[in-house]
């Protein structure tokens, strides 16, 4: 018996990656300034997404230090290794 070549199954993108991407691209332009991001409320009828998929879009951003996120202030882009060299 032969054996068939098994098709490559490629998985689309999920959600959270494409929005994960699209900020990726926001913070790369705003990276080393000291940015506010616009309102979550703002950010989610800009993206189209629910506020869950943003909020763990940007979850590997703030734990990289990235973005910081402080409850009534907003979400800042920083660079705490810039700020520690700095």
């Amino acid at each position: 018996m032969t054996a068939a070549p098994f098709e490559s199954i490629l998985c689309p993108p999920r959600l959270v990656e494409k929005v994960f991407k699209q900020l990726a691209t926001m913070l790369r332009v705003a990276l080393g300034q000291d940015v506010k991001l616009p309102a979550e409320r703002a950010l989610v009828v800009k993206l189209g997404v629910s506020r869950n998929v943003l909020r763990e879009a940007t979850k590997p951003f703030g734990l990289q230090g990235l973005l910081e996120n402080r409850q009534g202030r907003g979400t800042r882009v920083v660079d705490r290794l810039a700020r520690a060299l700095l």
